[in-house]
Formats: C-alpha cells, structure tokens, sequence
C-alpha cells in the first residue's frame, strides 16, 4: 500500500498541490497572525512598562483643574519606605511654528520625564531648554538644536532651545496630543499650575509596591486621588492607549480559527474532487485484495505528508510575514523595532499542528465516502456520482447548525452585552452559521442559481443558457465552488462593516467635541490675554462664515472646588440645550447659574441650590438657575449681564465659528486666520484637524486587520480557483464531446467563464448577508457607543470584485479545456 501511495502521489502531484497550497496559505495565516499578536504585545510592553518600572508607585491627581498641592510631594517623601520621590506638573503648552503662529494642535507640558522617554538627545536641565516629542518635532518642523517659541500663562512668548525628543507611544493624551517637556520651574509658568498632575514614588528596599501604595494613601486620605502601584499604572495606561489589549488579543485569536475555518473547507472540497476523480482507482484496488481500512488509511496517509509539507513551508512563510509587517508597520508611522517581532516556539507547533490536523480531518469524509462506493459500482459508474441530492440528516444538521450559531451569537450580543467574550461567542456563532449553510449549500444552490443566471442565461445565448445547466446539474460541486468565494465575501464584508462603523463613529465623537468647524482659543487656556471683540467682529463680517460665538471664561474656586465659568454668546451650543430643571436660560438674571447635568451630579447640585464662589480676593453667592443637558454646554454659565459685572468686559477666551459647506477647508482656514492676523497668539483648531487625529488613533488597527484579512481573502480565491480547476479536469470528456457537436473553443471558454461568473455572484450574494449580519452584530458588542454603518458603496465594490475574481479563476481552466484534444479526451477514462 505505501508503494502504491507514493505512485499515487507522483501520478496526482499537480493536483495535490492545489491542496497543499491552501495548507500552505492557511498554516501561514496562523502562525502570522501569533507572532503578529506577539509582537504588539510585546510593543505594548515596551511602551508602557518601560516608563512604569521606573517607579513603584503613582499618585495621580484626580483630573480637571484640582492638582495635588505642593505639600503632598513632601508628605509622600516623609513616609517609611520611600526611597525617592517626583512630582509632575503637567497642563497645555502652546508652541509657535516658524511663522510665529501657534500650532494647530496644543501639547501636553510636563515637567518630569516619567511619562516619556528619550530617543535622542538629552532631558531639559535648564530653565531655558524643552524636549519635545518624536511627533511635535516632526509635525511643526523642528529637530535637536532648534531655538523655539512658546507661550506661557499669561501669553507672553519666550524663547527655548530644543535639548531633546522623547517617545511618548502607549501614553495615551501624550501620545495623542503630543508632548514638550521642561524644568518643573518652566513647566508652571507655562501651563499656570502650582500643583502636580502625578506623584511617582521609589520603594526603599524590602518594602513591597502594595505595602507603599497603601501607606501613601493612607498619607493623603479621601481625596479622589488614584494610588497605584506601578503595574497597577500601567495597565490603566495600556487601557488609555486607545487598544484594548485583551480584545486585541480575542480579536487576533478568532481570526485565527477563521484561518483554520477557511483552509479547512478549501483543503475538505480539493480531497474531496480529487477522490471523487480516483473513485475507479480506488475501488480497482478493493478488487485486487485491498481492505475498506487499506484505502481509508492510504487517504489519510497521503493527506497526513501532504498536510505536513505544506504547514512546515507555511509556518516558515509566516515568520517571513512577521518580519515583513514591520516595514509596513513603519511606513504607517508606527515604528516597532524588529527586536519587537517575538517568533514563540508555541506559535510554530500551534501553526503546524492546526495545518496538518486540519489537512487530515478535510480528507475524512471524502476518503470515508470513497470506500462506501462498492467496487463493481465504482468501475462501471459514471462521472459525479455524488452530485445527486442531499440527504435529510445532512439537512437537519445544516438546520440545526444555523439555529445554533445564531442562538450563540444572539447570547454574546444581548445577554452577555460587550467585551471579548461577547465578541467571541458572536464570530463562533458566525462560524457555526456558515457551517450550517456549507452543509445546505447543495440544496440552496440551485434555486440561487435559477435566480442569479436568469439574465446570463438569456443574454449569452448557448453558453450561458450550458452555464447555468452545469452549474445545476452538479450541486454539491457547484456549492464547493461558491462557497469558496462566500468566506472570502464573508470577512471582507464583515470586516468593511467593523471598520466603517469605526470610522463613523469617529467622526460623531469630533461632531461632539468639536461641534463647529473652526475653535479659536486664546493663548494659556484664556488664564492670560483674551481674543478681543475686533476678532468676532471681522468673523461675523467675512464672506462665507456662517455663525460666530464668543465664549467669556473665568477660572474660580466654587464650593471649594476648582471651576471654570463661562458665557457662551450668540449662538452655538446653548441654543441646542435642553432644561432639565429650573428656568429658561434667558431668564437666568444677573445672580444664577447654568449647570450641566453632570457637573451638577458631580457637585450634588439642584435648582435653587446657593454656591460660594471665590475669585481673587473676592467672594459673592450664586443660585443654581438651570439644569442642563446637552453637549458640549459648559459645566457652568452665566447670562452675559451677570458674567460682565462679576468678571468684567475683557474679551474672549474662546471663539467658535460654522463655515459655508461650499467652501474647501483651505479656504476656511485662510478666512480664519486673517481675521485673526491682529491676535496672532491665538490657537486655531479645526474639525478637519481633530478628525484627522482621531483616526489616527484607528489606522494600526486598520492596517493590522486589513492584512490579516488579505490572507484569509488569498485563501478563498484559491480555494475557487482549485474548485474549477478540478472541475475543468474533471468534465474533460464532456467538454471534448461539445467540442465534437460543433462548440468552438471561444465558446467552451465562455461557457466556462460565465459558470465561474454565476457562481461567484452566488458565493458573493451569501457572503454579503452573512457579513453585515454578523458584522453588525460584531459592532454591538466591541464598544457600546459605535455607531452601526452599512458601507453600501464598499459592498458593491466588493460584489464587483468577487464576481471578477471568480471569472478569473475561470480563465487558465477554460484555455486548457479548450487546447486538450478531443480524441484524447474522449478515449480517456
């Protein structure tokens, strides 16, 4: 038998090729995908633990305007057990470019260099000196050695001199805002805080980071403050890095097993073709002695070395495209060091095993079905004797499959609700969905195929009216064909779905952040100088914009809390606000408040409520007028009659503008900044710039599933191109003999081609509707707040696409069909 399965092998090695290379593709995908997961991981770590092992416990300040005052560095380092400690000021620095205006986007300012790390050059010694990071100094144009401007509380500019760049990846507002970094001193005279944003504490030897975290909270009491201990820190950060690093890892797991799913169901429909081509072999060998076992186990042998080839060449390929996935890492600006590619031996025995087990549980059933076939039968039988109908267990399984998966995936969508556990039972789901509709796929094809190959097989005349007829006539093959194209449809729908939502919901969160086109905002967050009125005034004069508000601001201590209380004019957010509680918000008078409702919440406010406010040297009383909810309405505001006499008339700190949707964005920003050439100090942000910032935040995201996913597409298309290359080889005869009735080869390859092409359109109609279902369902349970998009145009791309595809694996079968000779062909058998 083993002589007569390595004969077997030679005789047949084209075709167990075609097998081998989705094997090959699939155990590639694997072992990528590990080493991919891996290696961001790895990255992940390095960001953040990098920056965390350097101290062993962190006292943040809870947010907003409240710091912790100077007199808790000095209590914390008075503790038993503190080897050292650090405090860092941080707030928002405003940048001059080379044109003397600020940058569009204002960096965090630090004082420590905690947080960051430096990649060139050296920290900030002097009160002269800043280090910037990697991102700023690329965007704005500068580099080590530069002498820049920046602006302090109060508006003034002055000089400093670029000591540094620092790496700030993995620390979220940092890493999204950018970031410079100065001498303590520095760093309150530009960003007007007298406290620290965060606390850092060593550990004295032979005290734990527990132990310490818990006498310096002790230390400091109930004041909203967050102790942590180092790991503690970096897994909060790791979480604000905007990756969830287990979805991340659920993500690229499942993504894994729909590898697995894919090469499976290509790899089962090639053995199973290419059994049902050798059936007169096989049972030529039952009549000369040979047992049902015998050629059971030969199957399997020549699936077990054809398996195990292809996963060792395939978990080689998938390191090389470990490796590969750092340039194009680079090339999207996200700079991992190849050190980072993390190649686990793990990876390559899961990679491996998964290919090879998978290569031999696809040839069970067609080898199990080959020796059912009774000798005698099989060598007088007649071509695609396993075409007919499927039976009524195999219906009820697919039924029953269906059910299942759509009971898993609702339980991950509604009862579960959200997380990677939700998310894993909705892709399981999926899969068992589609398993459910391979096991229908014969008994669903045919009436698809009568619906889809209507008008081809009216159109094209004798071809497409053959087409249609072969696609019919052989449902289990013609199934095999189109549901290798439908798992490729699948997930690029599916995943078209995801990303769009993304991408959406990216824009809603700038709409509510940045609910105009242009923000113009005075230098210092308003503490210094403010925008004058001349400002507003050529706004509301220029051509092309639309609506102005000026928003007054002033910084106080209200109930012994930091605030901010703001006057809003003239249009904008307030007009949009809906009173919850207590009077209209043109009747709030001189001496009352507007809160919002989650300021208030967070005050324990009610309408009617008296607060002390204190400013300056000065205190008065203010009564909570209104409740209100609506974003982004300021946490508290007064009428402009009240703000005036309690503030004084002393301009804006922040001026908010729409624009005609006719104008381009460059055109807007040009009208802007030359109503603003007489206040050059003030900071212009645009909806434009911040969209474009949070999307950055999506791209590695993108880049990473996009790729994965241009693997399990590769899968696909090969699996419909071995389905019709072994049909091709498979009709041989029957296409020799319409040859023979008068059929031209141009007409054989069209009859071909337009079968590839129905086919396809099937595959790719199943696969549109299971990938916005399940995508959709994907999008409910990764974040609560995203928003579901049907991206309707990339859909029909898709379709488009699919269909092309299908015609072109179609090609190189139709001209060998057309080129075998006919008498050959016919004499074969």
């Amino acid at each position: 038998m083993w002589r007569t399965m390595l004969a077997g092998m030679r005789a047949y090695r084209a075709r167990l090729m075609m097998a081998a290379l989705a094997t090959v593709i699939g155990a590639a995908f694997v072992v990528g995908t590990l080493i991919l997961g891996d290696t961001l991981k790895a990255d992940t770590e390095r960001a953040v633990t990098a920056n965390t092992a350097k101290v062993d416990v962190a006292v943040l300040a809870p947010g907003g305007l409240r710091p912790l005052p100077r007199s808790a560095l000095e209590e914390l380092e008075a503790l038993d057990g503190v080897a050292g400690a650090q405090g860092a000021v941080q707030g928002t620095a405003t940048l001059l470019g080379r044109d003397g205006r600020p940058l569009r986007t204002e960096p965090a300012a630090v004082s420590a260099t905690v947080r960051t790390s430096i990649a060139e050059g050296r920290a900030p010694e002097a009160d002269g000196e800043a280090a910037l990071a990697e991102q700023t100094a690329r965007n704005a144009g500068f580099a080590v050695g530069d002498r820049i401007g920046v602006l302090d509380a109060e508006g003034r500019e002055r000089k400093v001199t670029v000591t540094g760049l620092v790496d700030t990846q993995g620390e979220g507002d940092l890493a999204l805002q950018g970031a410079a970094v100065f001498t303590e001193r520095t760093a309150r005279e530009v960003t007007g805080r007298d406290g620290y944003a965060g606390i850092y504490l060593d550990a004295a030897p032979g005290t734990a980071p527990e132990e310490l975290r818990d006498r310096a909270a002790a230390a400091l009491g109930d004041g909203g403050n967050e102790v942590l201990t180092g790991r503690q820190w970096a897994e909060m950060k790791a979480q604000g890095s905007g990756i969830d690093p287990a979805l991340l890892a659920t993500g690229l797991l499942l993504l894994s097993l729909v590898a697995l799913l894919v090469a499976g169901l290509v790899i089962q429909n090639t053995f199973g073709v290419l059994i049902a081509q050798r059936t007169r072999e096989l049972a030529l060998l039952r009549c000369v002695g040979a047992s049902r076992g015998q050629v059971f186990g030969r199957v399997l042998a020549e699936s077990a070395a054809v398996g195990a080839a292809a996963s060792a060449l395939g978990a080689v390929l998938g390191v090389a495209a470990g490796y590969g996935a750092i340039p194009v890492f680079h090339a999207f600006g996200n700079d991992i060091p190849y050190s980072m590619v993390t190649v686990a031996p793990l990876s390559l025995v899961l990679g491996f095993g998964a290919g090879l087990l998978v290569t031999v549980a696809a040839a069970v059933p067609p080898a199990h079905a080959a020796t059912r076939v009774p000798p005698i039968a099989a060598l007088n039988g007649t071509e695609e004797r396993a075409s007919g109908p499927i039976g009524p267990v195999r219906v009820a399984a697919g039924a029953a499959a269906c059910a299942l998966g759509t009971a898993v995936a609702a339980a991950g969508a509604v009862v579960i609700g959200g997380g990677p556990p939700a998310l894993t039972l909705v892709v399981c789901g999926g899969m068992l969905f589609f398993l459910g509709v391979v096991a229908l796929g014969p008994a669903l094809i045919g009436p698809a195929v009568r619906l889809v190959g209507f008008l081809p097989g009216r159109l094209l005349g004798t071809p497409g009216r053959l087409a249609v007829a072969n696609a019919r006539r052989s449902p289990r093959r013609a199934s095999a064909t189109a549901v290798a194209l439908a798992v490729g449809v699948t997930l690029m729908t599916g995943v078209s779905v995801v990303i769009e939502s993304f991408s959406e919901s990216a824009a809603v969160g700038v709409e509510k952040a940045v609910p105009v086109d242009y923000v113009i905002t005075a230098p210092g967050g308003g503490r210094g100088e403010q925008i004058p009125a001349s400002v507003v005034d050529r706004l509301r004069a220029a051509d092309g914009v639309t609506e102005v508000a000026g928003q007054r601001e002033a910084l106080v201590e209200l109930d012994g809390r930091d605030a901010s209380i703001a006057h809003l004019a003239a249009g904008g957010p307030i007009d949009q606000a809906e009173v919850v509680d207590g009077a209209p918000l043109d009747e709030l008078g001189a001496d009352r408040l507007a809160v919002s409702a989650d300021r208030a919440e967070e005050f324990g406010l009610e309408a009617g409520d008296k607060v002390q406010v204190r400013t300056g040297g000065d205190a008065f009383e203010l009564e909570v007028g209104s409740i209100v909810r609506g974003e982004p309405f300021p946490p508290f505001s007064m009428s402009e009659q009240g703000h005036v006499s309690r503030f004084g008339d002393r301009g804006y700190g922040a001026v908010m503008l729409d624009v005609s949707p006719d104008l381009a964005p460059e055109e807007a920003r040009a009208i802007v900044e030359e109503a603003t050439e007489e206040f050059p100090t003030a900071s212009i942000t645009g909806t434009d710039d911040a969209r474009a910032q949070l999307e950055g935040t999506l791209s590695d995201f993108v880049m990473v599933i996009t790729g994965l996913l241009g693997l399990a597409v590769l899968v696909s298309l090969v699996g419909i191109a071995n389905m019709m290359s072994l049909s091709v080889i498979e009709r041989s005869r029957e296409s020799a003999l319409l040859r023979a009735l008068g059929l031209s080869r141009r007409r054989l390859g069209r009859m071909l081609t337009v079968e590839a092409l129905v086919l396809g359109a099937v595959g790719a109609c199943i696969g549109v509707l299971l990938g916005v279902s399940f995508g959709l369902a994907a999008v409910s349970v990764i974040r609560e707040d995203l928003v579901m998009v049907v991206p309707y145009g990339r859909i029909a791309l898709i379709v488009a696409a699919a269909a092309a595809a299908a015609m072109a694996a179609a090609l190189l079968p139709a001209r060998r069909a057309g080129r075998t000779s006919i008498t050959a062909s016919l004499a074969a058998e």
